[in-house]
């Protein structure tokens, strides 16, 4: 079974029939539903093969039973569907040859009716047009001459025909900020600080789900040669820039808000390692502790780039020299005689063996191993930035949000107050109905879909890239259920 954070393990195994029962257990597989067949021999065209008279025969049926269906659907008809719970059982190698014969005997009839159908078609098109013909003659002749026409259109079954009909078918915000002449700012302001913490939670939260992908594949190296250093590096950075945001709230009231240094220009002088005289620092020896951060930070980096590709050169090397290395949980061994180890028949290079890491075994050329994870690393630095960038959209939703509820009650319900008495009552209610609809079209349907959307995006790109591999084997079972026919 699945668990939480991967889906279920599917094993490889080789199977072996013989020739006599080969038809009678492919048959039991299908009806069961949970096996996929993998082709050993893909090089070879379907005409090299041992059954290429058996697969030319099911071509044929196929074609046979497609015609069969167009002509129903065609005609107004279409076949009964299936019964829930059916269970749709495999024929015998005599009833399939028994359906091939009965079903391409009743296509020659229907393409001979077919033919014979076109014929009559056009036999009644020049009747008409005869009888068009007798009708302006006689009309031009006055009545003079009566003619008397009698049409007969013989079918192809033998019958007389008469007529032919064809038919078609946050931290707590007081109430009394929305009175403040300064709330749009204020409000602003808070938004926005608060999604750029809620995104550095959520992706170093991601970060950390990655523990259990090197635990998994017993890569425990990655721990402290990746997992390490992305965490110091989203940390001292970004999760120090959540901290001054928290420090700022708490440390400065609302009278001394006047006096607050700047956040912004703090985190833009801790990258120059420099301090502005006009902006007071947070707390005693702020700078020290930024220039610490930010070099924490950029050490991080060339052990980020550097740490994995040496160690796998080193095991490589170590292998090389007579010393083979001790086959772990999560290396997997050759499955069928032949395979090297490492590799899949099923896929390609790269795929479930290292949960869509390169195993270790692939690669052979330091430079390549350099390449990979150059370009993890700058995905992973750069993606920090642009994805801090891209919670704001959290803040832009909110505004808009707030603005949208703010026009409709100023400029719908609070007219409704206006009158007063008996009448002011009477148009409250036409009022508090419009009120009422446009709430629920734009702010719920439209804004919680868009909001819907933004949210998915957030928990797809930035979230998941931390720690989802998506590798895996897309298991397509071979199956006699309904919807393989469709």
């Amino acid at each position: 079974m699945g668990s939480l954070f991967r889906s279920e393990e599917i094993c490889l195994a080789q199977l072996f029939l013989q020739s006599a029962s080969a038809y009678s257990c492919v048959s039991e597989l299908g009806e069961r539903g949970l096996l996929q067949f993998r082709d050993l021999n893909p090089h070879l065209s379907p005409f090299q093969r041992r059954f290429v008279a058996e697969l030319r025969r099911c071509e044929e049926m196929e074609k046979t039973f497609t015609f069969l269906l167009r002509e129903l659907r065609a005609s107004g008809l279409a076949p009964p569907p299936a019964p829930l719970g059916a269970e749709l059982r495999a024929p015998s190698a005599r009833e399939a040859l028994r359906a091939q014969e009965e079903a391409e005997q009743l296509a020659r009839e229907l393409r001979e009716a077919s033919r014979h159908r076109a014929a009559l078609r056009v036999r009644l098109r020049e009747r008409r047009q005869f009888l068009h013909v007798l009708r302006e003659g006689r009309r031009v002749m006055g009545g003079g001459v009566r003619v008397r026409v009698r049409v007969r259109v013989r079918a192809g079954c033998g019958g007389t025909l008469s007529a032919m009909a064809i038919g078609s078918h946050p931290p707590h915000l007081c109430q009394i900020w929305s009175l403040a002449t300064n709330h749009l700012s204020f409000l602003n302001s808070f938004k926005m600080k608060m999604s750029v913490v809620l995104g550095i939670v959520h992706m170093a939260f991601g970060v950390l789900l990655g523990v259990f992908n090197h635990l998994h594949f017993q890569q425990r190296h990655r721990l402290v040669l990746e997992l390490l250093p992305e965490l110091v590096f989203l940390l001292a950075l970004f999760g120090y820039l959540v901290f001054l945001i928290f420090y700022k709230w708490l440390m400065f009231s609302a009278a001394e808000s006047l006096l607050a240094p700047s956040i912004l220009i703090h985190f833009i002088d801790m990258f120059l390692f420099t301090s502005n005289p006009e902006n007071l620092p947070l707390y005693p020896g702020q700078v020290p502790v930024q220039t610490v951060l930010v070099v924490l930070a950029l050490v991080s980096v060339p052990i980020l780039l550097l740490g994995t590709p040496l160690y796998q050169w080193c095991r490589q090397r170590k292998a090389r020299m007579g010393h083979p290395m001790v086959v772990g949980a999560g290396e997997q061994e050759p499955l069928l005689e032949g395979q090297e180890v490492g590799s899949s028949v099923n896929v390609t290079m790269e795929d479930v063996e290292s949960g869509g890491q390169s195993p270790e075994a692939e690669h052979q050329d330091l430079a390549e191993l350099l390449m990979h994870q150059t370009i993890h690393t700058i995905e992973y630095c750069l993606g920090c930035i642009s994805n801090t960038a891209s919670y704001l959209r959290l803040w832009a939703l909110s505004l808009a949000h707030a603005q949208l509820s703010e026009v409709l009650w100023t400029m719908v319900m609070r007219n409704g107050f206006v009158p007063m008495g008996y009448a002011g009552g009477v148009v409250l209610v036409p009022v508090f109905a419009a009120f009422a609809i446009l709430t629920v079209a734009i702010l719920l349907v439209m804004e919680g879909l868009s909001a819907f959307l933004h949210a998915l995006r957030l928990h797809w790109v930035e979230f998941q890239n931390k720690f989802y591999m998506g590798a895996g084997y897309k298991l397509c079972p071979f199956t006699f259920t309904p919807g393989a026919w469709e």
